[in-house]
C-alpha cells in the first residue's frame, strides 16, 4: 500500500510540472495533465535561459527557524529545459533569508519576505514566503500529498467563494467534520470540512472556504510583487489562434491562418429582463453567451442572433503589473491594489446578419497571471490579472446584414484597487489614458433604414480575487476600462429629409469614458464579491463604482440659405452654407469635414443631389450653385437640406438643416421722379401747374424676401408747383395783371428709419416693381413767390415788385404711394443681370406715363421716371470689406519671364478670418513660384494664398513669377479675394488685367 501511495505521490508531482508547463502559469482547475518526472539538472545542456520556473509557487513557515527548500527549472527561448545557472535574492532578509541553494530560513515567528529567482537577467515570478502563527488543530499538508486537484461540487454554479469543493488528498486520516484543513505551499488548498472519506489510498474531503483570521492567530503580508519583468502569459484559446511575437515593449498578435470561424453558442442563460429599456424601446428576453467568434468571448442580449467574424481580430498588448496587497490575519484587508502600464489596441471587424435591437458585448483576455499567495492567505486570496481588449455595441436597425469595424487604443499608467484601511472599502482610481478610436458601421444602402448605435471601445486590466486552486472560487474585485464611446443615428438622405419625421437628422457624438468598478455588474458576481470581502474581515462598502465622462466631439452643425423658394426649368438657385466652428475639429481627427452637399427633396421622391463641394482643411463656409434642369417632372414642394461627409467614416451624409429662404440680397441708389402737369381752363384764363417729386435714396435689402428698404432721401427733395393766369386784379385805385404764381417746398430729412419700401417680386430672374411706398418725418420749408405785370391806375400805394412769403413748419408726416400691380403690364420690370462673379445686379433707367385722368376744369397728367442701380451683396451690418488691387505688366514678349503683383487690403472696422486670395491665368501661362506671402500655393493656372486672419488695415501682397504664352494675343489675368464673413462691398473683392503679346 505505501508502494502504491508512493507511486501516486510521483505521478501527481509529475502531473503538476507538466501542467504548469503547458499553461504557463494559468490559473489553476481542471484535470491534472500527464508527464514525466523532471530530469537530474546535471544532464541537463547548458543555455541562456527564457523562462524560469519555481516550486513551490508559494511558502508559509510556521515557527522562527524552520527551514525548507525551493526548486528551479530554466529553460531556452525554444521550451528546452536546461541548466538552470541562477542566483537568489530575499526582498527582506532580515525576516526570511535564501541561500544559494534555494533554502529559506524563518528569522521571526511572524514575517514575510519575496524570494526572487534571476538567471541571465530573467526573473521568475517572486514566490512570497510568510512566517505565521498557526491557530490550533488545523491540519497542514503539503502540494505532493494533493493526488488531483480540486473541483466544484456543482460545476454550474456561479462564481461564489462559499461553493463547496473537494479534493483528494493522501497521506491523512479522513479529517473531523467542522475540523480545519490548510496547504502550506503553492496550492493553498484549505478551509471548513463538511466531508470526509476514504477513496483508496487517500481521502476525499469536502471542503468550503474560511476567512484566514481561523487559520492562523497572527499573520501579516504587505508586499509589491512587480510582474512587469515577467513574459507574457497567453491563454491557451488565445494561443491557438495567434503567432505571439514582441515589438519594443508591446506584443503584437498575429491572426494564423485558420479556417472560417462561425459562432456557435456554448451556454444559453435565460433570465428575465427589464421589459422596455431606456427610452421605452422593447428590450430582448434573453442573453446568451457565444464563444468560437476567434478568442472573442460575446454575450448578446437578443433573441438568436447569428454574428460572424469578417476577418480574424487583431490586437497588440502591453501590460507590466504590480500587485500591491497589505493584509493582516486579525485585521482584515488593508488595501489591494493593480498599478503598472497597460496598452492595449484592438481592430475588430463583425457582420450582424439580422434586424430588430442588437446588443452585444465582446471581450478577450489577452494574458492571464495567477499570482500564489502563501496558504494562510492565500486559500481565500490569490491574485489574478487580466488584461484586454473588447468592445460594446448597441444597434436599433430595421434591416439586416450590418457590419462593424472598430478600431480602438488605449495606454496610459494606472493605478486600480479598493482601499480599506478605515474599514470601509472605497474604490481606488487612477486611470487616464490616451485614447484612440476609429468605428466604421457598414450598412447597406436601403432608402428605408434607420439605424441607432452606440460603439464603446476600450482596453482593461481586471483583478480577481479568491481561491488559488479554483476559479470558480474566485470572484471579481477590481476592472478598469477606458476607451472612447460613439452614439450616433444614421439613415439615407430620402429618410432624413421625409417630412414625417421633420425634426430627425443624423449626427453623432464621441464621449470619453473611464470605468473603475469593484464587483461584478452581475448580481452573483456582485454577491460573490462582498461574500468574498466579508471572509476578509471588511463589513463595509462605500459605492464601489466610478465613472467618469466627458463629450470629446460631435459631428459638424451647420446652416444654408437659399435665395429663392421657387424653382423653374433653367433658373440658377444659389446656396450660402455656413459651419459652426466650435464643431469642425474632432479628436483624433481634426478638421472633421470632408465635403457638403445640397439636396432637394420633393414629397413622394427619392432625395436628388443638385450641388456638392469639397471643403479643404479649416474652411468654414462655401457659395454653391445650381442650374435647374428638367425639375418639372418632380413636382412642386420641393426644399433644400444641406449634409456633410465627414472625414469619419459613416455609412449615410448627415443632415445638418433645411435651407433658410433669403431676399436676393440688392444693395445701391435708386431715383425716383414723378411728374404731375394740370391743365386748367376758366373764366379768367388758361392755367398750367407742374408739380415735380426728386428723390434720391440707398437701398438695402431686409429680413423679407421681397423688400427692399428707402433708406430716406440722400439729398433734399423739392416739390414746384407753378401757375399763370391773365386775370384783372383790381385793389382801386390800381389794378394789375397776376401773370406768374409759384411756390417751392423744400424737406430735410429727420427720420430715415421709416423711410418706405419698394415691393418687388422675382420670377425666375425677372424683376418687376410692384409699388413704391414712402413715409417719412420731415421739416418742411414753403416759399410762395408773386409776380404781377400790366399795371394800371394809381398803383403808387401798392408794392407790385416779386413778392416772396415763406414759412417753416417741423413734423410734417409725407406719405408717397404709387402702386403698379394693377395693371396688366407693369411700367418697370426686367431682366436681373449676372456678372462674371455669379453675381446679380439690376440696372435700370425708364420713364413712363401711367396715368391720365379729367378733372372739372382741365385734365392731370402724371409721368413717373425710375432709375436703379442695384448690385448683389451682404447687408450693412457687415463688418469687413477686403479690397483686391493686381499689378499687371501690360505687355511682354512671347515665352518671357514676368511678374504679376496681387495686393489684399481689409478696410472694414473688423477682422477678416479665413481669408483667401486667389490670381488666375489663361491658358498657355505656366506659373513657376509666388513669393511674398507665406500659406501659398500653386494648382494649375491658379495661385492661391490662404491666412487665418487680417486684422483691420492690415495688408498682405504677393507677386507671381510666370512664363509668358508663346502665342501672340491679349491675355485677361483676373484676382478674387474672399473671408469666412460677409463683405460689405463686393465690387472691390476682385479685379483684373489685361497683358498684350505683340
Amino acid at each position: 500500500m505505501q508502494t502504491l501511495i508512493d507511486s501516486l505521490h510521483s505521478t501527481a508531482r509529475a502531473l503538476i510540472v507538466a501542467l504548469v508547463a503547458a499553461t504557463l502559469g494559468a490559473c489553476g482547475g481542471g484535470d491534472a495533465a500527464s508527464g514525466n518526472t523532471p530530469p537530474d539538472p546535471a544532464a541537463l545542456p547548458e543555455g541562456k535561459a527564457a523562462r524560469l520556473e519555481v516550486e513551490p509557487a508559494a511558502l508559509m513557515l510556521i515557527a522562527s527557524g524552520e527551514r525548507r527548500a525551493l526548486s528551479v527549472r530554466a529553460f531556452d527561448a525554444e521550451g528546452r529545459e536546461i541548466q538552470p545557472r541562477v542566483t537568489w535574492r530575499s526582498t527582506r532578509p532580515e525576516q526570511v533569508r535564501v541561500d544559494t541553494a534555494g533554502q529559506v530560513e524563518a528569522l521571526l515567528p511572524v514575517g514575510g519576505t519575496q524570494v526572487i529567482v534571476e538567471s541571465d537577467g530573467v526573473e521568475a515570478v517572486p514566490v512570497l514566503v510568510s512566517v505565521v502563527e498557526m491557530a490550533p488543530g488545523v491540519l497542514l499538508i503539503d502540494d505532493k500529498q494533493i493526488v488531483s486537484d480540486p473541483v466544484a461540487v456543482d460545476a454550474a454554479a456561479a462564481p461564489d467563494p462559499d461553493n463547496p469543493f473537494e479534493v483528494l488528498i493522501s497521506g491523512i486520516t479522513p479529517p473531523a467534520v467542522g475540523s480545519l484543513l490548510l496547504g502550506r505551499e503553492g496550492k493553498s488548498v484549505g478551509g471548513e470540512v463538511l466531508a470526509a472519506q476514504a477513496e483508496g489510498s487517500a481521502v476525499r474531503v469536502r471542503l468550503r472556504l474560511v476567512g484566514p483570521s481561523r487559520l492562523v492567530r497572527s499573520a501579516q503580508i504587505n508586499e509589491v510583487i512587480d510582474l512587469s519583468r515577467q513574459p507574457l502569459e497567453v491563454p491557451p484559446a488565445v494561443a491557438a489562434l495567434y503567432d505571439v511575437t514582441r515589438v519594443d515593449d508591446e506584443y503584437v498578435f498575429t491572426p494564423k491562418p485558420v479556417a472560417a470561424l462561425d459562432l456557435n453558442p456554448r451556454e444559453d442563460r435565460a433570465r428575465a429582463l427589464s421589459a422596455t429599456g431606456e427610452g421605452g424601446r422593447a428590450r430582448p428576453n434573453a442573453e446568451t453567451k457565444f464563444v468560437n467568434l476567434g478568442p472573442l468571448e460575446c454575450i448578446l442580449l437578443t433573441p438568436e442572433l447569428p454574428i460572424s467574424l469578417a476577418q480574424p481580430s487583431q490586437f497588440s498588448l502591453k501590460f507590466e503589473p504590480k500587485l500591491h496587497l497589505d493584509y493582516d490575519a486579525q485585521v482584515g484587508l488593508r488595501k489591494v491594489l493593480l498599478t503598472g502600464q497597460l496598452g492595449t489596441k484592438i481592430k475588430s471587424s463583425l457582420v450582424l446578419s439580422a434586424a430588430g435591437l442588437l446588443s452585444v458585448g465582446c471581450d478577450v483576455a489577452l494574458t492571464d497571471k495567477l499570482v500564489k499567495f502563501p496558504g494562510w492567505v492565500g486559500v481565500i486570496l490569490s491574485g489574478e490579472l487580466v488584461a484586454g481588449s473588447g468592445f460594446e455595441m448597441e444597434v436599433q436597425a430595421s434591416v439586416p446584414l450590418m457590419g462593424l469595424e472598430v478600431t480602438a487604443e488605449s495606454k496610459g499608467p494606472f493605478e486600480v484597487g479598493l482601499d480599506c484601511s478605515t474599514g470601509e472599502c472605497n474604490v481606488v482610481r487612477n486611470y487616464d489614458p490616451v485614447t484612440t478610436f476609429t468605428p466604421t458601421l457598414k450598412v447597406p444602402g436601403i432608402g428605408a433604414l434607420r439605424s441607432e448605435a452606440s460603439l464603446f471601445a476600450y482596453g482593461q486590466a481586471k483583478l480577481k480575487m479568491g481561491a488559488t486552486f479554483l476559479a470558480s472560487l474566485r470572484a471579481d474585485v477590481v476592472t478598469a476600462r477606458a476607451g472612447v464611446k460613439l452614439e450616433g443615428s444614421f439613415a439615407p438622405p430620402s429618410t432624413q429629409v421625409a417630412p414625417a419625421d421633420v425634426d430627425y437628422r443624423s449626427d453623432y457624438k464621441f464621449i470619453r469614458l473611464i470605468e473603475v468598478a469593484a464587483g461584478s455588474t452581475n448580481k452573483a458576481g456582485e454577491s460573490a464579491f462582498r461574500k468574498l470581502l466579508q471572509k476578509l474581515g471588511l463589513f463595509k462598502f462605500s459605492t464601489l463604482k466610478t465613472q467618469l465622462s466627458s463629450t470629446l466631439g460631435t459631428s459638424p452643425k451647420g446652416a444654408m440659405t437659399v435665395d429663392r423658394a421657387t424653382v423653374v426649368d433653367g433658373g440658377r438657385v444659389n446656396f450660402e452654407i455656413e459651419l459652426d466652428p466650435a464643431t469642425v475639429d474632432f479628436p483624433f481627427v481634426g478638421y472633421n469635414v470632408q465635403r457638403v452637399r445640397v439636396f432637394r427633396g420633393v414629397p413622394g421622391r427619392p432625395a436628388r443631389e443638385v450641388a456638392t463641394a469639397e471643403m479643404p482643411p479649416g474652411q468654414l463656409s462655401a457659395s454653391l450653385g445650381w442650374v435647374a434642369e428638367g425639375t418639372a417632372s418632380e413636382g412642386p414642394g420641393g426644399e433644400f437640406f444641406l449634409f456633410v461627409d465627414t472625414v469619419l467614416p459613416t455609412p449615410f451624409s448627415l443632415e445638418l438643416a433645411k435651407a433658410q429662404v433669403v431676399p436676393i440680397l440688392l444693395t445701391g441708389q435708386m431715383q425716383v421722379s414723378f411728374v404731375e402737369t394740370t391743365a386748367t381752363a376758366s373764366d379768367s384764363g388758361q392755367s398750367q401747374s407742374v408739380r415735380t417729386v426728386n428723390l434720391a435714396t440707398a437701398v438695402e435689402q431686409t429680413a423679407d424676401a421681397a423688400r427692399l428698404v428707402m433708406v430716406g432721401p440722400a439729398v433734399t427733395a423739392s416739390i414746384e408747383a407753378s401757375s399763370t393766369s391773365k386775370a384783372l386784379i383790381e385793389r382801386a385805385p390800381c389794378s394789375w395783371v397776376s401773370v406768374q404764381a409759384r411756390q417751392d417746398i423744400t424737406r430735410g430729412r429727420e427720420a430715415p428709419q421709416d423711410a418706405g419700401n419698394l415691393d418687388f417680386s422675382f420670377v425666375g430672374d425677372t424683376w418687376r416693381l410692384n409699388e413704391i411706398s414712402m413715409r417719412t418725418l420731415n421739416e418742411q420749408s414753403v416759399t410762395d413767390r408773386q409776380t404781377a405785370t400790366q399795371a394800371k391806375g394809381d398803383c403808387s400805394g401798392s408794392d407790385l415788385s416779386p413778392q416772396t412769403f415763406s414759412f417753416d413748419r417741423k413734423d410734417f408726416l409725407q406719405t408717397l404711394n404709387i402702386p403698379f400691380s394693377a395693371t396688366a403690364t407693369p411700367w418697370f420690370s426686367g431682366p436681373l443681370q449676372v456678372d462674371a462673379e455669379g453675381r446679380r445686379s439690376l440696372k435700370f433707367s425708364s420713364t413712363s406715363p401711367f396715368s391720365t385722368f379729367k378733372i372739372q376744369d382741365g385734365t392731370v397728367a402724371q409721368t413717373g421716371t425710375l432709375s436703379l442701380d442695384l448690385k448683389e451683396g451682404p447687408p450693412a451690418k457687415s463688418k469687413v470689406d477686403l479690397v483686391l488691387s493686381l499689378l499687371a505688366p501690360t505687355t511682354a514678349e512671347a515665352e518671357s519671364q514676368l511678374s504679376y503683383g496681387v495686393k489684399l487690403v481689409n478696410r472694414g472696422p473688423s477682422a477678416a478670418t479665413s481669408v483667401r486670395a486667389e490670381f488666375s491665368l489663361p491658358p498657355g501661362f505656366i506659373i513657376a513660384t509666388t513669393t511674398g506671402w507665406q500659406g501659398c500655393f500653386i494648382k494649375g493656372l491658379s495661385a492661391i494664398c490662404e491666412a487665418g486672419s487680417m486684422a483691420k488695415d492690415e495688408q498682405r501682397s504677393f507677386s507671381i513669377d510666370v512664363k509668358a504664352a508663346s502665342a501672340a494675343g491679349v491675355f485677361t489675368v483676373r484676382g478674387r479675394a474672399s473671408a469666412a464673413e460677409l463683405d460689405s462691398n463686393f465690387s472691390d473683392n476682385h479685379a483684373q488685367a489685361q497683358t498684350e503679346i505683340p
